[in-house]
């Protein structure tokens, strides 16, 4: 009898118990025989091109089809202004212009905009999903409570990501228009590792705040907010070792130019690993305390 499930057969034989009998379920390796990570990790790779796809596409709608998508889109569109204006005066700001980018990036962006949208998107990623009762129809087929944490999670992270890169890159072109060919081609560099700066950002905040959202549920908008405005405001701007335990430290850290007293502190290699270990740690956080639930 061939297996049910999402994979039918096994990968290029049958598997089969001790009597002979063929695996049954999603995945199965027989009667007497566990399921190993390694064959969690092979189905998600099989199952990328339908159940994966169909989640991550899903996720996105949902961020860009949301309210706060526009406001969030609005708000980062009328920063613009910023930039405009200084270029409207070029020549009388004391500022330079890609000082200017700068600041915008690290103040503005990465440690307020990205932060509060992170906030609102990663808290309601399952908690509003869970109350509308939208979960059931994400997929047509059985999916583990892994699979929907990791696919709503790259969906949530590449559609913010997206979200703030195109309003970052204008305000980059309305400053180089007004800068040297040399001091703008010379930046690029300093560019894309901004760029990727908060694509990093957007994953350690959104993880995080996904798990509050599951964790907490109709709390977690108001931990959340309490997270923000103390932990990674207030406390990552104390000169004691508590900073080392929030994300704003190691985005400072990160960051190509020297911005603040944390620039250079700490070795991009370790700050790296840092957020990516919290994001690690979140989804499985986020996965442990969701599991156990049918969607289906």
């Amino acid at each position: 009898m061939q297996g049910s499930g999402f994979r039918g057969q096994g990968s290029g034989a049958m598997d089969q118990d001790s009597g002979g009998n063929q695996g049954e379920g999603y995945g199965a390796k027989g009667a007497g025989a566990g399921i190993t990570p390694v064959d969690k990790l092979r189905d998600m790779v099989r199952g990328l091109p339908t159940k994966g796809r169909t989640l991550v596409e899903m996720s996105v709608k949902n961020v860009l089809y949301d309210r706060k998508t526009l406001v969030f889109f609005g708000l980062s569109l009328f920063l613009l202004v910023i930039p405009g204006y200084w270029a409207f005066t070029y020549g009388g700001s004391s500022v330079r212009g890609l000082d200017l980018f700068v600041m915008i990036t690290m103040l503005v962006y990465l440690q307020f905009i990205v932060l509060y949208a992170c906030l609102l998107f990663g808290t309601a990623l399952f908690a509003e999903e869970e109350e509308n009762r939208t979960l059931t129809y994400l997929t047509s087929r059985p999916v583990s409570t892994f699979e929907l944490v990791f696919y709503k999670y790259i969906g949530f992270v590449a559609s913010v990501f997206v979200l703030f890169l195109v309003p970052l890159l204008l305000t980059f072109a309305i400053i180089a228009t007004h800068t040297s060919y040399a001091l703008s081609s010379g930046f690029l560099f300093e560019l894309g590792q901004y760029i990727g700066l908060m694509f990093v950002a957007v994953a350690a905040w959104g993880a995080l705040f996904m798990f509050f959202g599951v964790f907490f549920r109709r709390y977690s908008l108001m931990v959340g907010l309490l997270y923000g405005l103390l932990w990674e405001t207030f406390v990552a701007n104390l000169g004691t070792g508590i900073k080392f335990a929030t994300v704003n430290y190691y985005i400072r850290s990160l960051a190509p130019v020297p911005f603040g007293t944390a620039s250079g502190e700490t070795p991009w290699g370790q700050a790296l690993a840092a957020m990516a270990g919290l994001a690690a740690a979140c989804l499985l956080l986020a996965w442990y305390f969701q599991r156990g639930k049918d969607y289906n």
